[in-house]
Formats: structure tokens, sequence, C-alpha cells
């Protein structure tokens, strides 16, 4: 009797849940009482779900999966268990959770065997991102950063989908108002709208063409979706105060002082920012429809380190915020941050850049070669800068013609070389570094590896062309590389 009523209670829960999905999907005001009607039968569902199964005496296995597409309500049915045993995390071997800590992943671990049993309807939210059912609306914040953990180690969640999860939760600890933006929906105007707030975001960075590539990329079944939320927008003089106290924030540092306003849009009526959080999912379609092949690979990963790893050309590592795990007060210690402003960091500014740089190859190369040769003084230091590959002018070359306006569209080697003083202004202890910096470069130009199209004789034309008091110069570095050619 007690599993008639369960099977009952989990085609009626299950119904009112798609009932809610679409009603989300379409995001109509004409649809929002039934959508609140139905996430009711949901909640309602949830509980009698768990009532009943808590009165049944049959034992059901329990086996995790970890699953690579979203389950099927089905799935999600076959898979619960009245008392499932709980699983432990192996923290340091799991690659999206490699960066937590023992004593955090034991408060983690706390939190998760405190709630009860994952339900299906939990699984199947969570999965679907049905951001206005349970238990996005019944449970704190916390609890759903635990309960989707949960869901993750026990197989029931992707790293893109918890990752999506955690970027919901951390918008809306900064603003509860999340704007919630699908990319393809059944209420066409409503995606269309959407469409042209993503492309207004990102438009001095994008083509119009690689948004019409984006969108033939997009599945209907991957939930193609995107945050919104606003910060304030300080003016120019705020920031640049702001800045120097270390105490500004990465989209005004955005906007007034690198000039990379890259999924941002200013009102300057309302002086907000509006904020686009782009979950990994979706960024990846946005930089293949962008860059093709040469789109660098997003490795999401949870939690922040102070130092990464980047010896792999082809690969960046992606903070993932979460409700869990603390944030580091600054970004290269002036960068006052939040979740969302480490995370586009991370995501937005440096895997674009990444993925704009034909010669990332050759710039961990040359780091590689430094870090190895430890008759270098600061050798490690070195390394650690030229790795991080933070060459802007790749991605935005406007950069390069604002500080020297003899410029005409940059060649690809004039990007090359100017990324070295670029890289000086906002790293000035290289200019201590000039001359092991040169010399790898000319071992590596002897030995014919420099990036096809950069030559000495490139590096000889750029200077040649260079008006004096440039801002962004190369003759400092020119000079060098002269003092250390070898004599024909």
């Amino acid at each position: 009797m007690t599993s008639k009523i369960t099977e009952i209670s989990y085609g009626t829960t299950l119904a009112a849940l798609a009932v809610a999905g679409g009603c989300q999907i379409f995001n109509s005001s004409r649809l929002s009482k039934l959508k609140n009607i139905a996430c009711g039968i949901v909640a309602a569902g949830t509980m009698f779900t768990a009532l009943s199964a808590a009165l049944t005496t049959t034992s059901n296995t329990y086996t995790p999966q970890r699953t690579t597409a979203l389950e099927s309500p089905t799935t999600a049915l076959t898979t619960h268990s009245a008392t499932p045993a709980f699983r432990e995390a192996s923290w340091s071997k799991d690659p999206f959770l490699c960066r937590i800590k023992t004593s955090q992943g034991a408060n983690i671990t706390a939190a998760m065997q405190s709630l009860e049993a994952l339900v299906p309807t939990n699984v199947w939210s969570l999965q679907k991102g049905m951001w206005d059912c349970p238990p996005f609306c019944n449970k704190s914040i916390e609890q759903i950063a635990a309960l989707s953990m949960r869901a993750y180690i026990d197989g029931h969640l992707t790293i893109d989908q918890l990752s999506k999860i955690n970027l919901y939760l951390t918008c809306k600890q900064k603003n509860k108002d999340v704007g919630i933006h699908h990319l393809i929906s059944p209420n066409t105007e409503m995606a269309l709208q959407n469409r042209a707030l993503l492309q207004e975001a990102f438009g001095e960075f994008f083509d119009p063409d690689d948004f019409d590539t984006l969108i033939t990329k997009l599945d209907p079944s991957e939930n193609c979706e995107f945050f919104t939320v606003k910060y304030p927008l300080l003016t120019k003089a705020e920031t640049h105060a702001n800045f120097t106290q270390g105490l500004i924030d990465f989209f005004n540092l955005g906007m007034h002082i690198l000039d990379f306003p890259i999924g941002m849009i200013p009102n300057r009526e309302e002086k907000s920012i509006t904020v686009c959080v782009i979950p990994p999912q979706l960024w990846r379609k946005m930089l293949a429809a962008r860059f093709g092949n040469q789109a660098v690979e997003i490795k999401p990963v949870l939690g922040y380190r102070p130092i990464e790893k980047l010896s792999n050309f082809n690969e960046r590592i992606i903070g993932v915020p979460s409700p869990f795990l603390p944030l580091p007060s600054t970004i290269h210690d002036v960068v006052s941050v939040d979740g969302i402003g480490f995370y586009s960091h991370d995501l937005v500014y440096h895997s674009y850049v990444e993925s704009a740089n034909p010669h990332r190859e050759f710039w961990t190369q040359l780091a590689l070669s430094i870090r190895d040769n430890s008759q270098i003084e600061d050798n490690k230091l070195i390394f650690q800068t030229l790795v991080d590959r933070n060459f802007p002018l790749y991605g935005n070359p406007r950069l390069l013609m604002s500080h020297n306006p003899h410029m005409n569209q940059p060649t690809i080697s004039e990007l090359f070389w100017y990324s070295l003083p670029f890289l000086e202004s906002h790293s000035p202890e290289l200019k201590n570094w000039r001359i092991p910096i040169m010399s790898a470069i000319l071992k590596l130009a002897e030995e014919g590896k420099l990036p096809k199209g950069v030559s000495v004789d490139t590096i000889v034309e750029c200077v040649r062309n260079e008006p004096l008091n440039a801002v962004c110069s190369l003759k400092p570095w020119f000079t060098i590389f002269l003092g250390m050619q070898k004599p024909n």
C-alpha cells in the first residue's frame, strides 16, 4: 500500500515539476500563478514522498553513478532509496574538488550528513536547474549547496551542472533578484531579448557572426542559460582612487582602467553595471564560436589557489565559487573580489585572452625554459609571471593603439613584441628581468623556435616605427636585445 502511494506521489510531483519547468522556460507573467501552484505541489509531493519512503520497509539497492547527461525522471526514481549509503568524498582525487582542504572537507561532509536522503524531485530539480522549485525555493543557500555537493558525490550531477548551481547560489548571495536568461525557449520573443542582452554585453569582443554561430551550436536539451546581477557603477575618478587603495572591484576596473569591459553593461543613469555570469558549458560554446580550434580548454575547479600550475598552454583552470569555501581578499593584491568577480576574472577575462593568443605555446615554452635554468636569479618568479600569459593585447588590440596612436590595426608580430612592455606596465618587476627574458627569447630564436611570422627583423621594424616618448615603448627591451646579439 505504502509503495503504491509513493508511486502516485512520485508521478504527481514529477508532473508538477514538468509544468513548473515549462512555465520557467516560457518565463511569462501570465504563467506565474500556474508555476507557483505547480511548485507548491512539488514541495508537498517531496514531503509526502519522503514520509512514505520512511514508512516503507522495503530496502532498495543504491548504486551511485557519475552522470554524463541530464537524468530523466525515470532514472531519478530508480536511483532513489529511503536510506542511501553516504559515500565519502575523496577531495584530493576528484578533479573538481581537489582544492578543498581537509578541514573544509570535514565541514562539508558534516553539512551533507545532516541532510535527509536525496529524493528524486530534488535530484531532478538540481539537474535541470529548476530555480523556482524545491530545493531552491524552500532551502537555505547553505542547504542547497550541501544537497548539490551530495548529489555530485553520489553521481547525480556533472561538473558543469554543479558549477552552474554554485554560480546561481553565489549570485543569490550577491543579489536576491538574480536574472535568469534562456537562449533557447518556446517563447521566441523572450529568447531573442536574452540573445540581444548577451550580444550587448560581449559585443566589443564578439562579432555578430559569432553570435549566429553560437546559436547553431546550442542544444535545447542542455538548458542554455546565463545569469545577471548588478553592481554599482563608479566614476573614473572614484575607480582610480579605489585602485590606489587596493579597493577597486573587478568590474569597475575593467570599465575604467583596463579598458576590458567584457560581459558587462553599464547604465550611467542608474549608476549600475549589469554583469553577465556565464556557466562553463555556455562559455565553451561561445569561445568555440569566436575562436574555433584555437579556443582554450577551460577546466572548472571548485575554490581557489594563490598559485596555479599553468604549464598546459591549451588549458585554463577556472575557479568556481562556493558558499562552502572562503574567498581570497584580492586578485593580484590590488583588486577586491567576491565570488562573481573572481570567477569572471578567471573565466571571462583570462580564458578569452588565452583563446585570442595564437602564441600561447611559445610563451609557455619560454617560461619553462627560464624556470628550468637555475642560474637565472628569480627564475621561479619570472616563470610564474610569464606562464600566467596575461597578454590582453591579443584579446583587445585597441589597447596597443590607445598607447601608440601611430599604429593602425597592429600586426600579429607587433602584438607579440609589445606584449612584453605592456605586461611590464602591470608587473613592474619585469623591468629587472628584461635581460634573462630577452636572453631566453634570443636562444629560442637561434633554435628557430620563434612563432610563425615573428623574427628578429620584426622587432627591428617595430622599434623603427615607434615614435619618441611612446607610452608603451619597446625600445628598452630592444636595446637589451641588440646588446645580446652575436656578431656575424
